[in-house]
Formats: C-alpha cells, sequence, structure tokens
C-alpha cells in the first residue's frame, strides 16, 4: 500500500497523547484554514465542526469527532463513495462524555438563579438583591425530549435535584428497562416548568418544536436546547422570548455547525436578542467540548480510522 495521506483541521491532533497514537506511517498534514478548497492528494480528511470540504479529490475516509452530520455534504459524499467515520451510536465511548448533559444542566441552573445578571452586578461593584426573581427547580417538573444516551444522564441529574421527570421519544425501545414512561409532547409542552430538548438530529429531519408546538410551552416555562438548531423554529421561539411567556437557553443555533471558528455572526436576530434580555442566554455549541471529552473522542477516531483502513485492498 503506498503511503497514506492524511490531513487534521484540528491542532489537538497535535497533543503529546495524539501524536503518539498517529500511524507513523502517515503522510500528515495540519491546517487552521476553515475550508478546503484546493487540489491536494489527502486519502483522510479529519474534519470538525465549521469546516467546509469544496474540493474531495481522491479523499476516501472523511472522519467527524461528532454524532451529528449536518455539518458535511452527505449527497456529495455519499455519489463520491467517499466513507463517513464519526462517533453515532459509539455509546462505548459516548457514554463516558458527559459533558453535553452536565452543560444542559448549567443553562438550566443559570437560568433559574439569573446567573448572568448576578454576576454583571458584582462586576459593576453592586452588592444587591434587587429585581432578582430566583426560582429553586426541586419539586418542578422537568420534560426531556429525546430519551437517547444524553436524555438519560439528563434524567439522573434531575432525580438527584428532586424534579419530577417526563419524558418523550419517537423510538419504544429507549424505555426497556426504565421507570420512566413516554409521554405525549403536547401534554409535556403544556404541564412542564422546564423542557431540555436533547434529541438526536439526521440532516433532512423536520423540526421537532414548530409553531404549533412551541405555543403549547407552559407560561414561565424554560427550554434548553443542548440538541441541534435546526429542530426548533427559531422565528417562533424568538415571539415567545419577545412576549416573555417562557425563558431559553441555548448551546445550538440553526445552521451553527457550519460556521467557521471565530466568524462573526451577524443579523441572527436569538443573538441580537440575548444581548439586552434576560429570559434567553446563548452559549456557542460548547456542550460536547472539554478537555477530557476532546482527547478520548479524538483517539477513539484515530482507532476506527486505522480499523477501517485494514479493509483497503
Amino acid at each position: 500500500m503506498s503511503t497514506i495521506s492524511v490531513l487534521f483541521t484540528e491542532n489537538v491532533y497535535q497533543e503529546p497523547k495524539l501524536v503518539k497514537e498517529i500511524n507513523s506511517e502517515w503522510s500528515v498534514d495540519y491546517t487552521e484554514r476553515d475550508k478546503l478548497d484546493y487540489n491536494h492528494g489527502y486519502d483522510i480528511v479529519f474534519t470538525r465542526l465549521g469546516y467546509k470540504i469544496e474540493k474531495y479529490n481522491n479523499i476516501r475516509i472523511i472522519a467527524t469527532p461528532t454524532t451529528g452530520l449536518n455539518h458535511l455534504d452527505i449527497k456529495m459524499i455519499s455519489n463520491r463513495g467517499i466513507d463517513i467515520i464519526s462517533l453515532r451510536d459509539d455509546l462505548a465511548i459516548l457514554n463516558k462524555v458527559t459533558s453535553t448533559a452536565e452543560h444542559a444542566w448549567m443553562l438550566l441552573m443559570a437560568m433559574e438563579r439569573k446567573l448572568q445578571s448576578a454576576i454583571s452586578i458584582t462586576q459593576e461593584n453592586r452588592w444587591t438583591r434587587n429585581n432578582l426573581e430566583l426560582r429553586q427547580i426541586s419539586q418542578k417538573r422537568l420534560g426531556i425530549i429525546g430519551f437517547g444516551r444524553l436524555g438519560k444522564m439528563i434524567a439522573e441529574y434531575a432525580n438527584a435535584f428532586g424534579l419530577n421527570v417526563f419524558v418523550n421519544d419517537i423510538n419504544p425501545a429507549v424505555f426497556v428497562g426504565r421507570k420512566e414512561k413516554n409521554t405525549g409532547i403536547e401534554i409535556l409542552l403544556s404541564t412542564c416548568d422546564y423542557v431540555i430538548l436533547s434529541a438526536s438530529h439526521y440532516p433532512g429531519d423536520p423540526k421537532i418544536l414548530g409553531p404549533d408546538l412551541l405555543k403549547l410551552m407552559k407560561t414561565g416555562c424554560t427550554l434548553i436546547n443542548i440538541s441541534r438548531g435546526e429542530l426548533v423554529d427559531e422565528n417562533a421561539l424568538l415571539n415567545l422570548l419577545q412576549t416573555r411567556k417562557i425563558n431559553a437557553g441555548l448551546d445550538v443555533l440553526n445552521n451553527d455547525s457550519t460556521w467557521p471558528p471565530n466568524k462573526t455572526i451577524k443579523n441572527n436576530k436569538l443573538l441580537d436578542y440575548a444581548k439586552t434580555n434576560d429570559n434567553l442566554i446563548i452559549t456557542p455549541h460548547i456542550g460536547g467540548y472539554s478537555t477530557e471529552a476532546i482527547i478520548q473522542t479524538r483517539l477513539h477516531l484515530l482507532k476506527k480510522v486505522e480499523n477501517s483502513i485494514k479493509k483497503w485492498d
């Protein structure tokens, strides 16, 4: 077999823990560019969120350290016969990655304790609790939409905090061996004090929370989304936020998986609204981004690619 040419699009692959696991027989390049738009001879590209592949040449494998694939041109990749290697359904490694579920819980707590407003007060050298409407979450009702790996982790956190948990999922298999029962999404939205969206997303999937379902949300409810922005109708969400009917904590926005790092986002109504309103906080898709998770998932991805190469002629 001729020398395999590999492109890494993340600097983390230059960390010692990862460097020693990279096949020494590979011809390796690293890039800080946001897209592959030039002719090249790469056999394998280790891509990332926000990286755009425009020139495919003779790529045989695209490896992505994600479960979602909406940052990839699936149709183009499929037509060219390129293999996609991702973390989707790799529960052995994903069950060790708790940071996304932890981030969902952080967003929920930050909203209910008005953390952003409280920090702003002390940054102004003031010491006051006036006008902070803070709430405790115990004994409240939490709805979880999507009861896979993340949904189950979140349910455990909720139980520890003394919440009443209600779950909705279209797959009956996720309830096998669990005490939770499947609750209709309309009932969940209209009765729960908090709703966390943790459903999987596949390219082309319809929105889970469109205008009609969002209108059902209980007044004062807090919506947390650590799934994908594409699953929520953002215009309908913004309308509910503007009328102060609900609150929201978002780690994802529509199409954000395609945005290059450090991109200045212009004319995004949710980002603009969050600047001056305390019923919405947004973080830049960092749920699965932790030192431990990054190393674990990239090591796992390297091993999967190595195993795939063994099948080449």
